[in-house]
């Protein structure tokens, strides 16, 4: 579909375009609760720093009970090992922590590096010491067994992490914990982003071994529940495109933030994005709705999902997108959950199509642009002649058939209108460098 964008120098008004909000729901399938990387949220209490743990709470928050204790991080593998929780499992054999599952074998001593490094700069301050090598005998220290996928609880549930309790108080500082990381391996994952995991899911369950407690529970991980990371089912499956859906309009500097809502807990909301530069994106809900949210590539295989890594109950995903690749956001409500809700799109700067120049005297210029593939989004650059204060921006559709969309915003994200009917132009005041995005519906 081709199209030629005019933009002319002239002083007129603009108006704004409706939105439309449409949403379909489907049925549940089986996902992991992914942990997102921590931010940098700690607590003082007591001379000590605590780390606020997503999803999580310190039930007794007296910081002189951590001081000192030591987590040995066993990514060596371990046989004959007895799980001492509400139920006793024996006779575990931890395999050897191995990437394959992720696509990185051969990088595993990369990433236990990585994950070394992570976690010593989440507790920092708060007198927690993590090692990958094992403490002298006579030491006490807790230890988190990294490998394997968890088989020896199968009849119990399905898990990526699990404690042998919650204590609080930090009383024994002898009790296990167990990171099943060959569940956290994903085709598409990024070294970055298997470190990321790993170490927030080891985080999390050193939390419980340290007296940090839910905020809720999945409730169908039965008597384990309080001291996993788990499986469960959520409302989260769908074969794309759905019947309905909003396109994420991203700015040129990569971000964006859209108000929506859910008016039942099992109501999905989709959103799709294509970004012309790849790299780094975050994707954060805010607002007092119990969130959940996962992004799928285009053919709906799952990247990654969260429930709970944003502030208080919303979620929150970080990502390594392609250029040009389709990406699909969804949301939904954490069992009844409904209402209003926002999400934050974070990313890199996008790249321009090129720069409409307008030279005098008429100060008029023109481009010819194609908007292909689906979903695809072009930014151009329009730098104002000195003296000028309006700009009239007309995009003419020359062959195809498409519902083209304008939007003309400031050179930082700011937006100053937007045209959505077909063959319509847009216009705005202006009095600087600006940049117009146009794509199709």
């Amino acid at each position: 579909m081709n199209a030629r964008l005019l933009v002319r120098r002239r002083r007129q008004s603009f108006w704004q375009s409706k939105q439309s909000h449409r949403k379909e729901g489907l049925s549940p399938s089986l996902r992991r609760l992914g942990i997102e990387a921590l931010e940098d949220r700690r607590m003082l209490s007591m001379g000590a720093e605590l780390l606020a743990l997503p999803g999580m709470h310190l039930v007794d928050p007296l910081a002189d009970r951590l001081d000192g204790q030591i987590v040995y991080l066993d990514f060596d593998g371990e046989e004959d090992v007895t799980y001492h929780g509400p139920v006793a499992v024996e006779n575990i054999d931890v395999p050897r922590f191995s990437a394959a599952a992720s696509s990185l074998a051969g990088q595993e001593e990369a990433v236990i590096s990585g994950v070394l490094e992570r976690l010593q700069n989440m507790w920092a301050g708060s007198g927690v010491i993590f090692s990958a090598s094992q403490p002298a005998a006579g030491t006490d220290y807790s230890t988190v067994f990294i490998g394997g996928d968890g088989t020896a609880f199968s009849e119990y549930g399905s898990f990526v992490g699990l404690a042998e309790q919650v204590d609080v108080g930090n009383r024994d500082a002898r009790d296990n914990a167990f990171v099943f990381s060959t569940l956290l391996g994903e085709a598409e994952i990024s070294a970055h982003e298997y470190r990321a995991d790993v170490t927030d899911v080891v985080s999390h369950e050193v939390g419980h071994l340290l007296g940090y407690a839910h905020n809720k529970e999945q409730e169908t991980l039965g008597l384990l529940a309080p001291f996993a990371d788990g499986i469960d089912e959520l409302p989260i499956s769908f074969s794309p495109p759905p019947a309905s859906y909003n396109q994420l309009r991203i700015h040129r500097d990569g971000d964006i933030t859209n108000i929506s809502s859910l008016s039942h807990g099992d109501e999905l909301d989709y959103r799709v994005l294509r970004p012309d530069t790849g790299g780094s994106f975050t994707f954060e809900t805010t607002g007092s709705v119990d969130t959940v949210m996962g992004l799928y590539n285009s053919s709906g295989n799952r990247i990654r999902e969260n429930d709970d890594g944003g502030s208080g109950t919303n979620a929150k995903i970080t990502s390594s997108l392609s250029s040009g690749g389709v990406y699909w956001i969804v949301v939904t409500g954490y069992g009844a959950s409904s209402g209003n809700y926002s999400l934050k799109t974070t990313g890199p700067t996008q790249s321009l199509a090129s720069t409409i120049n307008t030279p005098g005297p008429s100060f008029t210029g023109s481009r010819t642009g194609s908007i292909s593939p689906k979903y695809d989004i072009d930014f151009w650059g329009i730098t104002a002649p000195s003296g000028t204060n309006s700009v009239g921006i007309t995009l003419d559709v020359r062959s195809g058939s498409f519902d083209e969309w304008l939007r003309l915003e400031t050179s930082s994200g700011t937006t100053l209108g937007t045209a959505d009917n077909y063959g319509s132009g847009l216009s705005t005041s202006l009095s600087w460098a600006q940049d117009v995005v146009w794509r199709d519906a």
